[in-house]
């Protein structure tokens, strides 16, 4: 019972889900800021534009989603950006959440970024770096957060392995981690009620493991060439934060659990960033299970 509560801390500290929910409701609603946001998006919405093709999807787009939901999707996409970003990352957030073709909604979600621009949440504008060979367009949020939902969102990190026994899949979307339900398939288009065949998952999930703390004494090799300051740096913060997962495992008794889902073709994924079952050579090499048995082997007569 202790290890179920203490997993469900660390998936409300750290996973982006449960962050997610807390910037969405940091929302003000009545703010004069979310106000011209709505009339910006409702003048964007019914305008008339010189490509059908155009008119189309922003009519199509208008019809599936009300304004204020297509609002608190930017909102929360761009809120989710501590420190200065390239547009993609809030463009792929907002293109997720709407129900157009993936192309219709990559167009629309930038578009819905540039003419909300004046509403003053964010400010866009082309960043020079010397580790980009291109410019670029990022955003700088002008938004400041309180500083406990702040905190949340700087600690917030892919969620390690469970310390404790997976809810088992009983439905497409209820099962896995403890405090949140995902669907069992993988990307937001693949999502469908049809029967699946769950209880895969749910042995794979019943399955403890362990980390091999002989494999942690080596050190942790890329197996992609570092020529950049900027990959060097990324991948010495990749190490740090996977030596930080290995030693919270160790710390919470070295026992754990995978979460599995599987893709539309029903190829199984373990859940996991820093430790994987289907990661590079070094991290399956780190894995055992717990619970291991003695195989006799009968020689070919």
């Amino acid at each position: 019972m202790l290890k179920e509560m203490e997993q469900v801390l660390i998936e409300e500290q750290y996973s982006k889900t449960n962050i997610n929910k807390l910037i969405k409701d940091s929302i003000d609603k009545d703010s004069t800021m979310y106000e011209l946001g709505k009339k910006l998006i409702v003048n964007y919405a019914n305008s008339n534009y010189n490509y059908e093709s155009k008119n189309t999807r922003v009519r199509l787009l208008k019809y599936n989603h009300e304004v204020e939901e297509l609002l608190d999707y930017v909102w929360w996409a761009v809120l989710g950006n501590t420190i200065i970003t390239p547009i993609q990352n809030s463009i792929g957030k907002i293109a997720n959440k709407l129900t157009l073709n993936t192309i219709d909604s990559i167009k629309c979600a930038a578009e819905l970024l540039a003419i909300l621009e004046p509403m003053g949440l964010y400010t866009l504008y082309r960043y020079d770096s010397p580790e980009h060979e291109h410019k670029t367009i990022s955003i700088k949020l002008n938004y400041v957060l309180s500083e406990d939902i702040q905190s949340k969102i700087d600690k917030c990190k892919y969620l390690d392995p469970l310390i404790c026994k997976p809810k088992d899949w009983t439905k497409n979307n209820k099962g896995g981690y403890l405090s949140f339900n995902k669907h069992v398939v993988l990307g937001k288009s693949n999502n469908s009620n049809e029967e699946l065949c769950l209880d895969v998952n749910n042995i794979l999930q019943s399955i403890e493991w362990t980390l091999d703390t002989d494999v942690l004494e080596y050190e942790e090799v890329s197996t992609k060439p570092l020529d950049t300051v900027e990959k060097q740096k990324n991948y010495a913060n990749k190490v740090k934060e996977s030596i930080n997962t290995y030693n919270y495992l160790l710390d919470t008794g070295n026992k754990f659990y995978f979460e599995w889902r599987i893709d539309f073709r029903g190829r199984l994924y373990s859940s996991g960033y820093h430790v994987n079952l289907q990661g590079t050579e070094y991290k399956k090499a780190m894995l055992n299970f717990n619970n291991k048995e003695k195989l006799s082997i009968k020689p070919i007569t």
